[in-house]
């Protein structure tokens, strides 16, 4: 599997997919009190954070940190 795109690299508005280290994973709650995932990933260039949304955030019941996860998303300002 190929590693894609590198922390360092990932640019705001840019969609990206890539492989990376869920170094951590916190379930937290939106202000309408919705489940969503707080997740750190890192690479041998940078960490950067990520969070998934529901519908998706509420099919995961486990996170085990420090997994190694395919993410793709858009890098946005939040």
């Amino acid at each position: 599997m190929e590693k894609g795109i590198y922390v360092k690299d990932i640019q705001v508005g840019q969609e990206y997919s890539g492989l990376f280290i869920a170094s951590q994973a916190n379930l937290s709650q939106t202000r309408a009190n919705k489940q969503f995932w707080r997740l750190s990933l890192s690479d041998k260039t940078g960490s950067t954070e990520a969070k998934i949304w529901p519908p998706l955030s509420l099919e995961i019941t486990n996170f085990p940190q420090s997994s190694i996860v395919k993410a793709k998303g858009k890098a946005e300002i939040f």
